[in-house]
């Protein structure tokens, strides 16, 4: 399962993404260590999410990104994700 999230992960951070950033981009600090994002399908939650990620500084394969409502993820708790 590991393998088909590092590659679903992988495509999604290689998408194009819009270049304006969302407004709660510049109030959300992202150094907590959670942060929870809620709102309506299509308000921007992965597209900020995805636009911090690939602007990060850091190589891509340091980090995953996962969708909770992915098909092998919709029916686990986030624990089990390995």
């Amino acid at each position: 399962m590991i393998y088909q999230l590092i590659k679903y992960s992988t495509i999604r951070l290689s998408q194009k993404l819009p270049e304006y950033k969302r407004f709660l981009h510049e109030k959300i600090d992202f150094s907590a260590k959670l942060i929870g994002l809620i709102g309506a399908r299509g308000a921007g939650k992965s597209t900020l999410v995805l636009q911090y990620l690939k602007n990060l500084d850091i190589p891509k394969d340091q980090f995953l990104y996962i969708s909770c409502d992915h098909p092998l993820i919709a029916s686990k708790t986030l624990q089990r994700v390995s």
